[in-house]
């Protein structure tokens, strides 16, 4: 039971996170969170760089 309870405010706070923060934003801090190192969206050079750009700026939905 709290272990379902976390997970709802868990699920609360990352919707809520999405109205205040960017998507460039947010896949910048997640990159110098995890790689040590700053993303280059304006020149991605290494294969992360390059998802990363396609994650943040690709908005073909069909």
């Amino acid at each position: 039971m709290l272990k379902q309870r976390y997970k709802l405010i868990e699920y609360k706070f990352r919707a809520l996170r999405t109205l205040f923060i960017s998507d460039e934003n947010y896949r910048r801090r997640k990159f110098r969170k995890i790689f040590n190192k700053e993303l280059d969206l304006s020149n991605p050079s290494t294969l992360n760089e390059k998802i990363n750009y396609r994650m943040v700026f690709n908005r073909d939905f069909s």
